[in-house]
This record gives C-alpha cells, structure tokens and sequence, in this order.
C-alpha cells in the first residue's frame, strides 16, 4: 500500500512549495494537495523540510591505505550516511593495476547485499595499458561512467601523457574523469627537508603541501582536459589557487566542474596548530588551508565553479591508526570522516546563516552530483517517477554531533560538540523508511547497485 507524506516544504533544485506526496511501489506517483488515498501510512510534515534524499559523489570504505583499512566497511559507512539523510552514496574502487573490469567487480562483490542505501562506484585507474583502455567501453555500457586518476607523480599517480590518452577515451565513451590534484615530487622534497629540520608533527604534513601545489596540478589537468576536448571534474578543491584555474578554464567554454568538503569550508588550519599529536585528527589531502581559503570556495559556490559538496568521507581511528604517525607526520593515514553529518553542515552551517538558499543546498549535495554522474532525475530530486528517497528535516530542532551518538564507526569526529541547527527526523530510501525520530531502523543489503546513464553536463 502507498505512503503519504502531508503538508510539508517540498525542496528540490529550483523551487520550494507545500504539498503532498504519494508514495508508491518505491516511486513518487503523485505531488499535490488533500490526498485521501488509502494507505499503510500518513506522514505529517507541517512546518518542515521534505528534501531529496542527498547523494555523496566522494566516499572510502572498506579501503586499504596507509598499510592500514577504513574504520567503515560498507555496512558500518552506509549506515552512517542513511543516518546523517544520504540516500546514494559513490565509492572509489580501485583497479587491479592494468585490470578494469576485474578490479571493479571485486568491489562489487565487496558491497554486495551489504550496503543501506543505494550506491554506485568511481574506477580508479592506477596502471594502464591499450588492453585496459579498450575495458572503458564496457564499464561504462555496464553503468559505471566516472573513473579517477590520481594527479600526483607518487605510486598509484598517472601521469601527463597518460591522463590525455584516459580522457579522449572516456569522453569518446560518454564517461567523465575526476583529478585528485598534488604533484607527489615536490612534496618528497618538502617533506625530506621537513624531517632533516625535524619537523615531524601533523602540521609538517599540511606544510608540505601548499596550495600552489594543487593549482599547478589542477591547471595541468585541465590544460590536457581543454586539449582532449574532454569533460572534468576537480575532486575536493581546498585552495583558491585551484579554483582560480578552474574558473579560468571555465570561462573559456570548457566542460569543467568542482567539488569541495564540508571541512574545507567549515574548518581551517588552524586546527593544526596545537604542539600535541592530538591535531592528527585532522590531518586529510588535501590538507586543511588558511581562513581565507574557504572564503574563497563560498564565492565559488556562488558563482557555480563549484557544483557539489561531498564529504570525501576517509576515516581512520585515531587509536592505532593515526598514531602511527607519531614520530613521522608521513606515516599519518590521510582523511577525515564526514558522510553522516554533511547534508546537516549545509543546513546549520550554510543555509541558516545565510550563505546559500536551501535550493542552492539542494543542488550542492543531491541534484548536481546526480545529474553529473548520470542518475538524475532518478536520484537527486522530488518529481513524478523519481526513486522516493526522501529526507524530512525539522527546522526547529537542533542536533549536537558527538562521537558517542554517531553511527560512523571512527572514534572521533572532527566536528565533536558542534550543536547544529535542525534535526533529520525521517529519511525514506525507495519508499522504505530507514530512518525514524531519528535513529536508523533499516538494514543492511536495502541498497542497490545503480546502473548510471549519461552525465548532464550543463
């Protein structure tokens, strides 16, 4: 029988209205006013927010890094999304060296019947070969369309030359390829010379990273990127130097687009300046900037140089994970944990002072990444025929993020006794309710594998 959700601020991309939705076999089937259906269920939304439910185009679970794995496997991740109303989230699936399509149905088989929302996967081409190149095809027929290519000179890095043969491939196929952007020589000099001065603590890793670094990486990838008349997309942009390049690339009629985090907007440097190893917790690559660098990703939010905001969510535990680096800032595992309180961030942090409209919001976090990674308007909105992924939120409320109350399996978070504006109260998943007064009620293996189109590129 359907569900009805009464009375609530429809939110999608473009606009805001009151109404009614009807809820059926998984599906939105009817918007209006004054349904009188027979159903299993009626939803009273007066006074709050019905959002589509967010989609997190940047997520690591279950990874191997740093000689160590993510505190969150599929299970444990994906929960934790559901909870914080994230209903898709994209994970980065690393190949096997030279081997696409067996690399990307290990980590199928990785999540399979295991994950609590719906979810989709990001190749990582690490090794190539004219073999390996002709799999693209395929991958992308069998609905994986985003691969991403670590700019950086270091192990897993891809280099120039090979960058332009994988983006005339994967534009040639209707694909789109993402950057993480450094330049991995430059940081062994900085930070061999960090360690002869000894300087050996979390901000040394910050230090050896500048922010000229990754707009030098980003404005290479894009030269290449103009060159192969190929589209891009700018993962987790940090720097108004990088930003700077892209708008640079944009205004000359380029296919290009970027991502930020919540950290680098929210958080800032200055968290590493403490003498003790506690700042650890926040060391992430790219790592975070001085203050006015997220002044400057907020104008670019504004100005639609970046189109998502996703949590980059890579978390390890501070206890024997982090602390391995203790006496050597390289053997930090890099990242920091996020899915389950991005779309709340945006709200309390973003909307609520006044920075973006919660339309924009909705753009940033469910319907831009859904349309650049080809799932909308299946994912990513509130329309006829649209998944019924949905998340009420309660203006009125207030949420304290602490580590104690969070599904993420990491045992800290950066963002520990933050009281936020508004509070997730429902979030539905294809018509299922997996979320509750707050607290999560679904299980794993409720999500899908999502089979992705074509990306819109406007």
């Amino acid at each position: 029988m359907p569900t009805i959700i009464k009375n609530g601020q429809i939110v999608t991309g473009d606009q805001i209205i009151t109404g009614d939705i009807l809820i059926k076999n998984g599906k939105i089937t009817e918007i209006g006013t004054g349904f009188t259906k027979v159903t299993q269920e009626i939803v009273d939304a007066t006074g709050k927010y019905i959002l589509p439910g967010g989609v997190d185009a940047s997520v690591h679970f279950q990874e191997e890094a740093y000689n160590t794995t993510t505190a969150d496997d599929f299970e444990s991740g994906t929960i934790a999304a559901a909870a914080g109303g994230t209903t898709t989230v994209l994970v980065y699936a690393f190949s096997q060296k030279s081997y696409f399509k067996r690399g990307l149905e290990t980590w199928i088989r990785r999540a399979d019947k295991k994950c609590a929302v719906d979810y989709g996967f990001h190749l990582v081409l690490t090794h190539y070969n004219d073999r390996s190149l002709n799999e693209i095809s395929h991958i992308v027929k069998e609905g994986t369309n985003s691969f991403i290519c670590f700019f950086t000179g270091r192990s897993m890095g891809i280099n120039e030359g090979q960058l332009y043969a994988i983006l005339r491939r994967v534009a040639a196929e209707k694909g789109i390829v993402g950057i993480h952007a450094g330049n991995g020589s430059v940081t062994d000099i900085l930070e061999h010379s960090h360690i002869q001065s000894g300087s050996r603590g979390p901000k040394a890793h910050a230090e050896c990273r500048p922010p000229e670094v990754e707009g030098f990486a980003v404005n290479s990838a894009l030269t290449l990127a103009e060159m192969a008349q190929a589209p891009l997309f700018v993962r987790h942009i940090s720097a108004v130097h990088a930003l700077e390049k892209l708008k640079i690339f944009r205004d000359r009629g380029n296919t290009v687009f970027g991502e930020t985090c919540p950290h680098y907007l929210f958080l800032d440097e200055s968290r590493l300046d403490d003498a003790d190893f506690e700042t650890a917790r926040f060391v992430c690559s790219p790592p975070l900037r001085p203050a006015w660098h997220p002044c400057g990703l907020w104008r670019g939010i504004a100005s639609g140089d970046i189109r998502m905001v996703s949590s980059n969510h890579m978390p390890f535990n501070f206890d024997n994970q982090k602390s391995h680096g203790k006496r050597d800032f390289r053997k930090i595992p890099s990242g920091l944990p996020g899915v389950e309180h991005r779309l709340l961030l945006m709200y309390g942090l973003g909307v609520v002072p006044g920075k973006i409209s919660l339309t924009r919001m909705v753009r940033l976090v469910a319907a831009d990444p859904a349309r650049l990674f080809g799932m909308y308007p299946q994912k990513g909105t509130i329309t006829l025929g649209s998944d019924a992924d949905l998340v009420i939120l309660n203006p009125q409320g207030k949420t304290k993020i602490q580590r104690s109350s969070q599904y993420q399996k990491v045992d800290y978070t950066p963002y520990e006794g933050l009281e936020l504006p508004g509070v997730i109260e429902r979030v539905f998943l294809r018509g299922k309710q997996v979320v509750k007064e707050g607290k999560y009620i679904g299980q794993a293996g409720d999500g899908r594998l999502i089979q992705r189109g074509n990306p819109l590129l406007d």
